[in-house]
């Protein structure tokens, strides 16, 4: 189960949040998908960015402390996604639901940018710097990626 939340954490923060203009877009967005893991990111992490052993603990503490809050979010969005799909049309009944879905993607936005924020606290300059260029790569690869997928 922990390892599962830590998944979680790791695409919300890397992955699905990177279009909020609160935050620098994520890092390690394509390699952190659900199944990839947080450990996974850690340590692409640690070998890409040089993070020293307090860095990488700082940063999984970091992770660890939105464990309960995330995971009840997902839960809660996958029960009212569940019902959106279930319903007979009631225009209340869905204007409700999508208002609640709204209310909770806004908490795991702003969650997401509060861990990204504190996560950049922990780099150096130089890491902040190289993570930058890394994200830059990677999303020329993703640009380049969709490119050829719309072909």
């Amino acid at each position: 189960m922990f390892k599962h939340s830590l998944k979680v954490i790791a695409a919300l923060l890397f992955g699905g949040l990177a279009y909020t203009a609160l935050a620098q877009p994520g890092m390690f967005a394509a390699h952190m998908m659900p199944g990839f893991g947080s450990e996974r990111m850690l340590d692409k992490m640690t070998s890409k960015l040089d993070l020293s052993e307090q860095q990488e603990q700082e940063i999984r503490s970091i992770m660890e402390s939105a464990h309960d809050a995330i995971e009840e979010d997902r839960e809660r969005l996958h029960e009212l996604r569940g019902n959106l799909q279930e319903a007979v049309f009631d225009q209340a009944a869905v204007e409700e639901i999508a208002d609640e879905i709204g209310n909770i993607t806004s908490r795991m936005v702003v969650t997401g940018a509060g861990i990204r924020a504190a996560i950049h606290d922990v780099l150096t300059e130089e890491q902040r710097e190289e993570l930058k260029e890394l994200h830059q790569e990677r999303k020329g690869r993703w640009q380049k990626h969709r490119m050829r997928r719309q072909s």
